[in-house]
């Protein structure tokens, strides 16, 4: 009499043999929790919905994609391990040895049978099918009485409920974003962990006899496996055709159609009702491994052309799924044909792939990341006025416009400090000044004297400079403005040309060179064409053209700088970055901060350095000294300058430039102190432009304390936004203009929602135009826009 394990399973051979399970495939569970990072992380918690939003119908063809690329993921993860391509070989060996003699058994069948992974309990199944019943069903009766090993159990469990937690993890980030936006659970706050729990007690052998055992007076209903399948598929579809583009209910509905994938994928996975298996072996089966195909073969391209092109119209998650495919499907490659081998080959590829990136880094002919560079035009960084003689030109370029201020009304030098932090911060950035370019003509040309910041405020502000500077000797009010150009393609009636800017996608293509041609290139030595940082600067140049002057970021960095003989001395511009190397503060600017020493002014002067390094007539292009400030960690990688070292973010080391904007404000003051006349007439004013993606600013009264471990990666992070505050205290008269979540009116109904504004590379349609309506507070910006070039 054979023994029931099941029934003698106790809880720490259960937890024994889940831990086995686990390291077994270790490699599964590290891409699950890959993926859940992905869909929680801050910067992309609003890709999900994104595609809810997408116009003209296109959700139709990029929704069933995305679910695809989400069951491949699943499939490859909860079956994947079981794939045996010898098998495949078995198969044609045997026909070619007349042992398959039945001329009616097609190839086709042979092919999926021999391809089709089966857990242990499809394979008992299958062998017990050698005695059918007259009627040609399954004779379950050999197998509903037969035991099973526990160890066994839990391992065919296990990558099922992997598989499906994926699912399930993604299904809730949509939750989560919910949250954030409303203010309020889809289900309940603790539903998904509760779910969770249930899918790990699943792999208990005891959980799994007792569910059999309440659940038995289904077993007689062949049919019920088949219309749950219906059903949850006829409410994806359902679901699918009732979407009017991102409302709150659109949001619902979202979640509750991935929820019923995650029903579909649940009864596809551990349900072994006859109909499912027949369809899983001769459709689902032979359909995953075409998909898959598919998802590898857009990989490939990928790899071979990180710039993506049309593809960008299936939306960064999209993208990030289908690279994560790929990625796996090499490391699910590697796992099977180093277990044939009876080698550790994934193991020994991993780290010998990331010893390979440390050697290839550290070789000086390794110019994959090099920062780019564009013909010089005979400018060179030592003919630059020093700070001191221009703060003495521009300052008598506006005497007399000083002169004719009073005491009560006087006349007003702005110096902008912009707070980095993603496309948010450069849009934010972008818009603010776009706002005081139209509403003051003077704003550029006599009023502003310096803009500094980091990051994303940097890139924003680098932007407005170039093209103001462009039309300095013809003012156009509606300059920066979309609704009032005939010229652009400004699908989602935008009011600034900035917004139209940053809602395209910057992202995707630095996903598909992080995970695809990048990798490659660090590990074989190997100097492409473009990096992903090369993408983003040509991606930046082609919007811009689109919208502005044509060519502006693709010139030298000095091109704009100001010059003795010139009758208009424009406010300048200085890019921060900070040098891996060294950890000290880089700075690009049209004047020169050293003049003796290489480090007089306690920074470091970019320009001037790679002169003396690299070839003279070459000097680091516009867009390549924005992406220089807004290296985000692993989506941009770390510029290498020849000679010099690695750049990454500016606001690694000040996230606002206020340590520059102070060294300027000093230099400024002294400059005005020479005339006597000027004293009582002017008002240094600092403009401070802030981010915040919530909607209000309140600090907890609960501290939250942090385990010794995250300790340091958080205090990092917590300093470098901290700049920010430090900056703003030390100038309380300062006119601060802080983003905030904007409500907007909710489609289809009379209520308001805050969409959410990520720190990253894109920005939904809803995050843009909430940024458009905090640009219109009358009490906490316009208010403050407005005062700052009055003369009070």
């Amino acid at each position: 009499m054979e023994t029931n394990h099941k029934n003698k399973t106790s809880f720490s051979q259960w937890l024994k043999y889940l831990i086995q399970a686990i390291i077994k495939h270790a490699f599964p569970l590290v891409f699950v929790f890959v993926l859940f990072v992905i869909f929680r992380m801050p910067h992309l918690s609003d890709l999900t919905i994104v595609i809810i939003q997408l116009q003209d119908h296109n959700d139709f063809i990029v929704m069933p994609i995305f679910y695809t690329s989400i069951l491949v993921m699943g499939l490859l993860i909860s079956y994947g391990n079981l794939i045996k391509i010898e098998s495949v070989k078995k198969s044609f060996k045997a026909e070619a040895d007349g042992s398959i003699a039945t001329k009616d058994i097609k190839l086709r069948s042979k092919v999926v049978k021999a391809i089709n992974p089966k857990d242990s309990k499809e394979i008992s199944i299958e062998k017990s099918n050698v005695s059918t019943k007259p009627s040609g069903q399954i004779d379950t009766k050999i197998i509903d009485e037969s035991t099973e090993d526990p160890k066994i159990y839990v391992e065919r469990m296990y990558t099922k409920i992997l598989g499906i937690f994926m699912i399930l993890s993604i299904t809730f980030s949509v939750e989560n974003t919910y949250y954030h936006l409303f203010g309020e659970y889809i289900t309940f706050k603790y539903f998904f962990l509760l779910l969770t729990l249930f899918l790990v007690a699943i792999t208990n052998p005891r959980l799994g006899m007792f569910l059999k055992g309440i659940l038995k007076w289904k077993s007689n209903r062949k049919w019920l496996p088949i219309i749950i399948v219906a059903i949850a598929f006829a409410i994806i579809l359902i679901l699918g055709f009732v979407n009017t583009g991102g409302t709150k209910q659109d949001i619902k509905n979202l979640f509750w159609s991935m929820g019923c994938l995650s029903v579909l994928f649940f009864v596809f996975s551990i349900s072994y009702n006859e109909k499912i298996l027949w369809f899983k072996e001769n459709y689902g089966i032979p359909l995953a491994y075409i998909f898959t195909f598919s998802m590898v073969l857009m990989y490939i391209i990928m790899l071979i052309d990180p710039e993506l092109h049309y593809l960008k119209y299936l939306t960064p998650m999209v993208i990030i799924m289908v690279c994560i495919i790929g990625q796996y499907t090499i490391f699910l490659g590697l796992n099977l044909y180093g277990k044939r081998k009876k080698w550790p080959i994934l193991t020994l590829v991993f780290f010998g792939s990331i010893l390979m990136t440390v050697f290839v880094a550290k070789s000086n002919c390794f110019t994959h990341y090099e920062v780019s560079t564009v013909v010089s035009e005979n400018i060179h960084p030592d003919s630059r006025l020093s700070l001191e003689a221009y703060v003495d030109k521009y300052i008598l370029e506006r005497r007399q416009d000083i002169l004719n201020a009073t005491n009560k009304a006087p006349f007003p030098i702005v110096l902008v400090s912009a707070e980095g932090g993603g496309s948010r911060a450069g849009l934010w950035a972008f818009l603010v000044h776009s706002y005081l370019y139209g509403k003051n003509e003077n704003y550029f040309k006599k009023h502003l004297f310096s803009i500094t910041g980091a990051s994303g405020g940097s890139v924003g502000s680098n932007m407005f400079y170039i093209q103001a500077y462009a039309n300095k000797d013809r003012y156009k009010k509606n300059l920066f403005l979309a609704q009032e150009s005939d010229s652009i393609l400004n699908e989602n009636d935008f009011y600034y040309k900035a917004s139209v800017f940053y809602q395209k996608d910057y992202i995707s293509s630095s996903v598909a060179g992080l995970l695809g041609r990048d990798i490659v290139a660090s590990i074989l030595h190997l100097n492409f064409y473009r990096d992903r940082g090369k993408i983003t600067e040509t991606e930046w140049e082609a919007t811009f053209d689109s919208l502005f002057n044509v060519g502006l970021l693709k010139r030298p960095y000095l091109d704009i700088m100001p010059k003795k003989g010139d009758t208009f001395t424009p406010p300048i511009m200085v890019t921060t970055t900070t040098h891996v190397q060294s950890g000290q503060l880089y700075l690009m600017s049209p004047v020169k901060f050293n003049t003796t020493e290489p480090r007089e002014s306690g920074f470091n002067d970019l320009l001037s350095e790679y002169v003396k390094k690299n070839d003279s007539s070459k000097m680091i292009k516009r867009s390549a000294a924005m992406l220089l400030t807004a290296r985000f960690p692993y989506l941009s990688p770390n510029g290498r300058v020849s000679g010099i070292g690695q750049f990454g973010d500016g606001g690694y080391y000040d996230n606002i430039g206020g340590t520059v904007t102070n060294y300027l404000e000093a230099a400024l003051i002294k400059g005005l102190t020479k005339d006597s006349l000027l004293q009582g007439k002017y008002k240094i004013k600092h403009l401070v432009i802030t981010n915040n993606s919530e909607a209000e600013n309140e600090k907890k009264e609960e501290v939250d304390y942090y385990s010794q471990f995250t300790t340091p990666a958080q205090m990092a992070v917590n300093a470098i936004f901290a700049h920010a505050d430090e900056f703003i205290n030390a100038h309380p008269d300062c006119y601060r203009i802080e983003s905030k979540r904007t409500a907007l009116p909710n489609p289809g109904n009379d209520t308001l929602f805050k969409p959410l504004i990520p720190l990253g590379r894109y920005l939904s349609i809803d995050a843009v135009r909430s940024l458009e309506e905090r640009l219109k507070d009358s009490t906490e910006v316009i208010v403050k826009l407005d005062n700052l070039l009055k003369f009070e």
